[in-house]
């Protein structure tokens, strides 16, 4: 069951997105490609780690980590770090291993 806060980030990054210009996770855009956001975690005010679900027309429902990026009114998905994984658990792991390098993410939004 999702939380108040997790809705609030999930809805958070769905409306800077359309601020921005960005169709991906636009409801029409999501149903296309049978996509689902399941988890976000912002790393910094304008970097945000996302976990997504995407079935292909033929073949299994797959996971991928992302990271979007939100600079300059442009918004970007971008740097799919795993992009086949088979289970969401397996997904929501890889998210929480991978190192958190805030003064890089930092100094690209600067």
């Amino acid at each position: 069951m999702s939380t108040n806060r997790e809705i609030r980030r999930t809805l958070d990054i769905r409306e800077r997105a359309k601020r921005a210009g960005s169709h991906f996770f636009d409801a029409d855009t999501m149903r296309f490609f049978s996509s689902r956001l399941l988890e976000v975690t912002w790393l910094t005010a304008d970097v945000a780690r996302i976990v997504t679900s995407d079935r292909p027309p033929s073949g299994p429902r797959c996971y991928s980590v992302r990271e979007a990026h939100f600079i300059a009114n442009r918004a970007t998905v971008e740097r799919a770090y795993f992009d086949t994984l088979a289970t969401y658990a397996t997904a929501a792991t890889a998210r929480r291993h991978l190192r958190d390098d805030r003064a890089a993410l930092e100094a690209v939004a600067s």
